[in-house]
Order: C-alpha cells, then structure tokens, then sequence
C-alpha cells in the first residue's frame, strides 16, 4: 500500500455556528503494536517506509492472507511430512499438501498429517 494509498481524505464537519475542514486518514487504518497501519493480503510491513511505501509485497517463498501488521509467513513445506505438493503457494495463500509420496502411506483429506513408511 504506498503513502498514496493513506492519502489524507479532507472532510467538512459543520455545527450550528461553524464548519470545520477535518483531514482524516483514509482508508482508516487500525494502529497495531507492530506498525500503525495494516496491510492487504499479500504484503507485509516494509521495514523501510521512507521509499514511498508502507506495505511490499510478500518476498518468494512467503505468504500473508489476510489484512495484518505482521510479517509474511513462509509457505508450508509438504516434503517435511512426506507428501506430494496439491497447489503451489502464492503471496495470499499457503502451500496446499496432497497425496503421501510413493511408498508412504496416510490420511487422504488430512494434508498437514505426516505420512509413514510402507513396511
């Protein structure tokens, strides 16, 4: 999200007796511990927002699926569990385990469960 996307939003507050020009933060973001802002899935804080902007996009290999302050995760490995990769990740969505490998065996459905030895 660039500086530009947090561009101040000028709004025009009237009472009775006087209008007032109040600059709001638009989209109005939620301050976090981590950064003041919140990015979209996708992007993580960039640690250097003096470049023009406050989010980046994930780095290979990494993920962010939903609106946070927080860094983007790496993508799930399935060969740590012996299982053959479904769907390759992407900067808004994890790696998706399938199958075991050949000559392992376990759950079907259940992706993230390991897989044994044929014996």
């Amino acid at each position: 999200m660039s500086l530009q996307g947090l561009m101040m939003k000028r709004t025009l507050l009237c009472w009775p007796l006087s209008c007032l020009f109040v600059l709001l933060p638009w989209p109005l973001a939620t301050p976090t511990p981590i950064t003041p802002w919140l990015c979209p899935p996708g992007k993580e804080p960039d640690p250097d927002p003096g470049q023009g902007t406050l989010c980046r996009t994930c780095p290979p290999g990494t993920f962010s699926a939903s609106w946070n302050s927080y860094p983007c995760q790496p993508h799930y490995r399935c060969s740590l569990q012996k299982r053959l990769e479904a769907q390759a990740g992407t900067a808004t969505h994890d790696t998706m385990c399938g199958d075991c490998q050949h000559g392992w065996f376990g759950p079907q459905g259940v992706p993230h469960v390991p897989c044994q030895p044929c014996s």
